[in-house]
């Protein structure tokens, strides 16, 4: 496909409110939030979620819409995006009317004026319960095997484990491998370890393959439950 000329660009004639536009696109709840964490703009995903109309929102504030309180959360990610200028992200739990929960990543953005100064932040939670849940349900099944283990195999005598080094303890894996070991135990695949390490993929799989050999374990459940009797997670 070929790229667009700046002319093109030029060119293209836009709504006056596109912006809004944009922001109505996006399938997950969004908010234009002012300094008084009032709510100026709400698309109308967050609306479904309450069981509201997105009219009915608008100049409320955020914290008593969404955590039934007078005055706003001690870790406020709104509150940090307006004192420094910066997006900020925070993982939250919302309680809804019908009594279940949800688990929403939030992600704040600042949006700022002439003069540098942020006025409004746009608000977008990302819903991450069955993240949340197959992280629990993963946590649950590495401590029973850790358990099953810990039965049935006898406890090293304590002479076995004196002037042991810090490598030696740790199988000689690197620092590197380390850092992909505990966010392996963690259940993140090597595509998000990638990202959170800065590295390539085939760089991960790499060290993957290498704690698998210096671990002799087989699969990513086993070198998980070693992480964890090594106190790694």
């Amino acid at each position: 496909m070929p790229k667009a000329s700046a002319k093109t660009l030029s060119n293209f004639r836009t709504p006056e409110n596109w912006p809004e536009i944009i922001l109505e696109t996006i399938q997950d709840p969004v908010q234009v939030i002012d300094r008084n964490y009032r709510v100026r703009w709400s698309n109308g995903c967050l609306s479904e979620d309450l069981k509201t109309n997105p009219g009915d929102l608008l100049g409320r504030t955020c914290y008593e819409i969404f955590f039934q309180r007078r005055r706003p959360c001690p870790d406020c990610p709104l509150a940090q995006a307006f004192a420094t200028g910066r997006s900020s992200v925070r993982e939250k739990v919302f309680h809804l009317p019908e009594g279940t929960s949800i688990w929403k990543q939030v992600r704040v953005y600042p949006i700022l004026d002439a003069e540098g100064r942020t006025e409004l932040v746009v608000k977008i939670g990302l819903d991450v319960t069955s993240e949340k849940h197959r992280q629990r349900r993963l946590d649950r099944y590495l401590r029973q095997l850790e358990t099953s283990i810990q039965e049935a195999e006898p406890e090293p005598s304590p002479s076995s484990s004196e002037g042991e080094t810090e490598r030696e303890r740790f199988f000689g894996l690197t620092d590197r491998e380390l850092e992909v070991l505990r966010l392996l135990a963690r259940g993140f695949t090597n595509a998000r370890i990638a990202g959170l390490l800065d590295i390539s993929l085939n760089t991960v799989k790499t060290h993957v393959s290498h704690i698998f050999d210096k671990l002799d374990v087989g699969d990513r459940v086993r070198a998980a439950i070693l992480a964890a009797r090594l106190k790694l997670v």
